[in-house]
């Protein structure tokens, strides 16, 4: 084979050397790796269900157990002191989403590209057969299963008020990965393996030796272990997941016009490795196995998106009569409430999972949670030429301290010195997840209502509610997506600082926000008025 570039690069029938052409198209490029028409087989190595495999395309446990146990006992015998515990086994039902699209399997569902043509006229374009992707889930399927346990005490206090401690516990197995969010749950049996690109046998001579790893590789399809489809996405229940945590709660029943309540999580620890890869490598027999780095994996990225406090808070008081000022002092003073919420503790919610396991700032900015540093490469630095494999991306490098994820400066929520971006030869191993957080809530909210009876069954109550009451100002949403020139020229291209260290003048905005600034923020202070008349 020779070199070749721009329309002299052409698609070939490798049966015949014939080259393909297509009236009204330049060159025919794009059919390298497709399907050849009117060749082999859309379904080979497919069985259809029923066909020496179960009707239902995959195999289940029939009948589980589920123990529970639970007890109470009051350990003085007058109620005020009430020792608990509880646990058991829960079974989850799996998503259907999981199944929803088997039946679009070839060859009930095909697909094909048009390009350079018309629908109405198929064949005067360029029009390739789309390789043929499969969706399953795995044959002897387990399921979705959890111990879940707790443990506490209940105390009765002086002034009306009772006090709860607990330990609760969680441990999740047979999970299927897209639970804490994964935005791709299934498995791709047919992933390129991390390195093949770089092969010499997977260099495509036409394209001519490249000194950026992988950029002469044959395209995506050509470098699948089972040629002829492209993801062989499978759903399995070999995920796990666990949590444990104390729980506090202390509350006083409305009396004497006052009624108050706290609740406070402190979460100990969630890990498991839900949302991640199966890193798996490739026989020349077609045996698919785990690789070696899998364990180091999950272990760097074990940490799930935990929130580690978290309060609410309340009070109601009736503002106590003024009888003593007479009938105009009752009119004025009396039936008056004041009452508050306050939400309080770590940045709470995960962030969009991307297939690769690393979570991103929530993208609408409507919601404050843990996150990682992404990266771009403006050329040359896509997951095939980094890692060698376009289904395994390298990760963030840290060389330094990137701080906490939150900073009250607008402009520098993270440390962005800290980091820089994955080079050649990557195994995807460099950080993990969930490595910053969000800024903490801490927000309160007042009310003062005021209802005026008048006679019998009818009234007529002023409320006012103040949001955010002290106007806090909290970032919940951040650019943490750093863009580089390339794997070999690390400038940074987005960056929120001029070279001399000055802020950008362009970037003063969240909509022009640079690497690092935060892009938006939780409402601040706002009033609502109602008047509400009761009958």
């Amino acid at each position: 084979a020779v070199v070749c570039s721009g329309n002299a690069r052409n698609a070939v029938d490798p049966r015949t050397g014939q080259i393909l052409t297509a009236p009204g198209a330049a060159n025919t490029a794009a059919a390298i790796g497709t399907v050849i028409p009117g060749t082999g087989s859309l379904t080979n190595g497919v069985r259809k269900a029923g066909d020496g495999i179960a009707d239902t395309s995959y195999v289940w446990p029939k009948l589980v157990v589920g123990p529970r146990f639970g007890m109470a006992y009051d350990l003085t015998g007058n109620q005020t002191f009430v020792l608990r515990a509880g646990g058991g086994l829960f079974y989850d039902r799996p998503d259907g989403n999981t199944v929803f699209s088997i039946p679009g399997n070839p060859p009930i569902s095909t697909s094909q590209d048009l390009r350079n043509g018309q629908l109405q006229t198929l064949g005067t374009g360029l029009s390739t057969t789309g390789v043929p992707a499969l969706i399953t889930f795995q044959y002897n399927a387990q399921v979705p299963s959890s111990w879940q346990w707790q443990t506490g005490v209940q105390m009765a206090l002086p002034w009306s008020a009772a006090l709860d401690v607990s330990y609760v516990g969680n441990h999740g197995f047979n999970r299927v990965r897209a639970f804490q969010g994964g935005a791709n749950g299934s498995v791709d049996l047919n992933a390129v393996d991390i390195g093949a690109a770089y092969l010499p046998q997977n260099q495509d001579p036409t394209l001519g030796p490249s000194s950026v790893p992988g950029a002469s590789a044959y395209t995506t399809n050509l470098l699948r272990p089972f040629r002829g489809y492209s993801n062989i996405n499978e759903q399995e229940t070999r995920f796990w997941d666990e949590y444990h945590g104390l729980q506090f709660s202390l509350n006083r029943r409305f009396q004497n016009g006052l009624a108050f309540g706290t609740n406070y999580n402190l979460a100990l620890s969630l890990k498991g490795n839900t949302g991640l890869q199966f890193r798996l490598q490739h026989a020349a027999d077609g045996t698919i196995s785990i690789r070696d780095d899998q364990a180091q994996y999950e272990t760097l990225n074990e940490n799930l998106a935990m929130q580690r406090h978290v309060i609410k808070s309340f009070a109601i008081w009736n503002i106590p009569g003024a009888s003593r000022f007479g009938r105009v002092g009752r009119y004025l003073l009396d039936d008056w409430q004041l009452s508050g919420v306050l939400t309080a503790g770590s940045a709470y919610r995960p962030g969009a999972i991307q297939a690769n396991g690393s979570a991103q700032a929530n993208p609408t900015g409507s919601e404050n949670g843990r996150y990682d540093i992404t990266y771009t490469y403006q050329t040359n630095g896509q997951a095939v030429n980094l890692t060698g494999s376009p289904d395994y991306a390298a990760k963030i490098r840290f060389i330094g301290d990137a701080g906490s994820g939150c900073s009250g400066d607008q402009y520098r929520q993270f440390n962005t010195a800290a980091v820089a971006g994955p080079t050649y030869g990557s195994v995807g191993l460099e950080s993990g997840r969930y490595l910053l957080g969000g800024c903490p809530d801490h927000t309160v909210d007042l009310a003062i209502a005021r209802s005026i009876r008048l006679g019998g069954s009818q009234s007529l109550q002023f409320r006012l509610d103040v949001f955010n009451a002290f106007n806090v100002v909290i970032y919940n949403n951040r650019n943490n997506n750093v863009i580089f020139r390339s794997p070999t020229d690390q400038t940074i291209v987005n960056s929120q600082t001029l070279p001399d260290g000055s802020l950008d003048p362009a970037r003063l905005t969240p909509r022009t926000a640079g690497f690092g600034a935060a892009t938006s923020a939780q409402p601040l202070r706002n009033l609502q008025l109602q008047i509400r008349y009761g009958f």
